[in-house]
């Protein structure tokens, strides 16, 4: 590891050590020549959109079928009661006694 003077590093010298290991490679590079031209998909000639045209929907069915509304079963059942929160007399008298972590 080179050592740099009170200075620091000189930027010209840090440049020229980083763009010498970038140009080893640049002659062995191949570059496969491209003998198929990409074909671009043409899209269909299409409609220019048009602003602010009033769209008007009509209905031809004369009747229509809503399904009936789900029943809830006996819910009292499902339900479970919440565990009540203990409620202690005094602080606690060390720290982390208010935690009650279960792994």
């Amino acid at each position: 590891m080179k050592r740099y003077a009170k200075g620091g590093p000189n930027l010209d010298d840090v440049l020229s050590e980083g763009f010498s290991e970038m140009k080893i490679g640049e002659e062995n590079i191949v570059i496969a020549p491209t003998s198929v031209p990409i074909k671009s998909e043409e899209s269909p000639a299409s409609k220019p959109i048009e602003y602010g045209k009033k769209m008007q929907a009509k209905e031809d069915r004369e009747s229509f079928v809503v399904a009936a509304p789900l029943t809830k079963t006996d819910t009292k059942a499902e339900e479970q009661p919440e565990p009540k929160q203990e409620i202690l007399k005094t602080p606690t008298s060390q720290l982390g006694d208010d935690f009650d972590v279960e792994w």
